[in-house]
């Protein structure tokens, strides 16, 4: 099988990170490297990278079971018909499939791979149908990835994926698969916004923000979705426009950000839980299929993913 560079300076279509206006949250600035997949890395050596690691996973990885949402339709090209209906997607999904992320990959039996990354690497969902991997930095800020991980099942459940079946891709994208592509991000990245927050809480701060604002209520939501004040202040805009029909002022969005942003800490324990328990899942998988690996993979794996694994 042939083999394709990707120039991690165009993340759009590889990471699936959140879009600008949360760059705030997890840092805006692209990693320089290039991921190179292949079908086929039984012979390691220096230039094999992380890419390589997820194909010499999949065929590992547990068969996923889909996260299906009925009569959902995102077709509207207008912004705040969209807005509405990505977040009717997002409470519709709260009551078919769980309340909380935990719940979501428990329900699709998804694994979650740590990548102790050195570098701005963020988050990506790796696919080859019917397996799937989500992959974190685990050196993120613990809200990073908390919202990372939202976004990435937005991901799976619009199947917005890295499908590593594929040994290829294409070198130049069409400007109807740029639109596509970042139309695609944008519902994951607001179905994720929505998604995190208590609606009914959510709309009695939106809706406190003219008078009195209730910064108990947001500290609230902060702390129960472990994620940025950004994220909130993004969902309150977005939420506002909704129910108004409009894009909130700018003195308002203004006043909002001055607010939100004098919040300095937030309990991530619940993340760090999750990463832990990530992490021994991984850990058994390799385990279960250690007589599978060379040698050479497997410290290939273990070393690009910085896992610091004993060979079993």
């Amino acid at each position: 099988m042939g083999k394709t560079n990707l120039d991690l300076n165009d993340l759009g279509n590889l990471t699936r990170t959140v879009g600008s206006k949360l760059s705030r949250l997890i840092g805006s600035k692209k990693p320089t490297a290039s991921f190179q997949f292949q079908d086929k890395s039984e012979k390691a050596d220096s230039n094999l990278n992380t890419a390589n690691v997820f194909s010499l996973l999949k065929e590992y990885l547990p068969k996923a079971k889909p996260l299906d949402l009925s009569d959902i339709s995102l077709e509207t090209k207008e912004h705040g018909r969209l807005l509405n209906q990505i977040l009717n997607a997002s409470e519709q999904c709260k009551s078919s499939h769980g309340l909380t992320i935990e719940e979501l990959i428990e329900k699709a039996e998804i694994p979650i791979i740590p990548f102790y990354a050195d570098d701005e690497f963020q988050s990506c969902f790796f696919a080859n149908p019917p397996n799937y991997a989500l992959v974190i930095n685990a050196r993120l800020p613990n809200t990073g990835t908390h919202f990372s991980l939202h976004l990435e099942i937005a991901n799976y459940i619009f199947n917005n994926t890295i499908n590593l079946s594929k040994d290829s891709k294409s070198k130049k994208q069409s400007k109807k698969s740029q639109i596509d592509a970042e139309r695609a991000e944008f519902i994951a990245t607001k179905f994720a916004e929505f998604f995190v927050f208590d609606l009914n809480k959510l709309e009695k701060v939106a809706l406190s923000i003219s008078s009195d604002f209730d910064e108990t209520l947001a500290n609230e939501l902060i702390e129960s979705a472990q994620v940025s004040p950004e994220v909130l202040k993004n969902a309150i805009c977005d939420l506002l426009e909704i129910r108004n029909g409009k894009q909130p002022d700018e003195d308002l969005v203004q006043k909002l950000d001055r607010t939100l942003s004098q919040i300095e800490s937030i309990n991530t324990a619940r993340v760090e839980e999750l990463i832990r328990k990530s992490r021994d899942q991984f850990r058994e998988m390799m385990q279960s299929h250690n007589r599978k690996f060379s040698e050479e993979n497997f410290n290939l794996i273990n070393n690009s993913l910085k896992l610091g694994f004993p060979r079993f």
